[in-house]
């Protein structure tokens, strides 16, 4: 949970800088004058409106997500190109090449998703009869994600990589984008921005505040007031606060996305290893126990992120 907690907060953190950059670009406005803002109008929703209106603002910025796909597209890359790294990818055994892939499957499988998921279906008091279509929504869910950053990735290759041009900030992605491929798709991928950090922030922090309670046996959920469940809406507040100082510490926005998503990725055998053996456990599960398509990619994740963690500790021991 402490690894966890830490791995969201810094990745709040980064997204509060994205945020502000990119407003603060749009609107002529310094960034740093726009954290508390920011920060307040996530609290509000999160804290002070009904469940329901919060789940319509998120379900909001999930569709507007899709601003990203025109940005790949804006940004004419190669498609020979693209489906040839696509399914025959350069492989080597760097240390930058290993922790890239460990990121990579950090941010594609985040352990604070699986605290989020979980507390979302209870909720809505999800029943076990509606398991089918909650594994349905799940499916499409990760299918949009994946289409999402396939997207981002491409966009990424073609301005910055294809333009050798050095990234330092979210601002520097965003600006990278308008002499490629023009106003508009620069103008798409910040809405892009945007909405990823409004809808992240509040997962991120949710997702601390549910596995913090949890651990301590604390009231929890986005139903009750702040009155009734203190100690979960502290810890969300508190996450959000300490993102605030993350935001003002010299600790770049594109270095606190890229080794949290590390630290996510070397936390993942840990949860994926916890949920195979509760997924199978046929006192538990009953007739819900994990299918055999399940346990293959769940396995597979689960050795995979074991085996780049432990080659990248051995090279971090004994390099060379």
């Amino acid at each position: 949970v402490l690894l966890l907690s830490v791995a969201n907060i810094i990745t709040i953190g980064a997204d509060l800088q994205g945020i502000s950059a990119i407003l603060g670009l749009l609107l002529g406005v310094k960034p740093v004058h726009l954290l508390i803002p920011v920060t307040a109008l996530i609290a509000y929703l999160v804290m002070f409106r009904a469940y329901r209106t919060v789940k319509r603002v998120f379900l909001g910025f999930t569709l507007v997500l899709v601003t990203y796909v025109f940005s790949a597209v804006a940004a004419r890359p190669d498609l020979k190109e693209v489906l040839l790294r696509t399914f025959v990818p350069t492989i080597d055994a760097s240390t930058a090449y290993l922790l890239a892939a460990l990121g990579l499957l950090g941010t594609t499988i985040s352990p604070y998703l699986l605290f989020w998921q979980a507390a979302e279906e209870k909720e809505e008091h999800k029943s076990v009869a509606q398991a089918k279509s909650v594994e349905w929504d799940t499916s499409l869910g990760m299918i949009y994600s994946n289409l999402i950053a396939f997207s981002i990735i491409i966009t990424g290759a073609v301005v910055l990589f294809g333009q050798h041009r050095p990234l330092r900030t979210v601002r520097d992605a965003a600006m990278a984008l308008q002499p490629v491929a023009g106003q508009q798709a620069f103008l798409l991928f910040s809405v892009g921005i945007l909405a990823a950090g409004f809808l992240a922030i509040p997962v991120l922090a949710g997702s601390t505040a549910y596995a913090v309670a949890d651990t301590f046996g604390w009231r929890e959920g986005l139903d009750f007031k702040v009155s009734d469940a203190k100690g979960f809406y502290a810890t969300f507040f508190g996450a959000l606060v300490i993102g605030d100082f993350i935001y003002l510490s010299p600790i770049s926005a594109v270095d606190a996305l890229y080794y949290s998503q590390v630290l996510d990725g070397i936390l993942l055998p840990v949860l994926v290893g916890m949920l195979l053996l509760l997924n199978n456990n046929k006192a538990i599960m009953g007739d819900f126990r994990n299918s055999l398509f399940n346990n293959v990619f769940g396995w597979f994740a689960l050795l995979t992120s074991l085996a780049l963690t432990v080659v990248m500790i051995v090279q971090w021991i004994a390099p060379g």
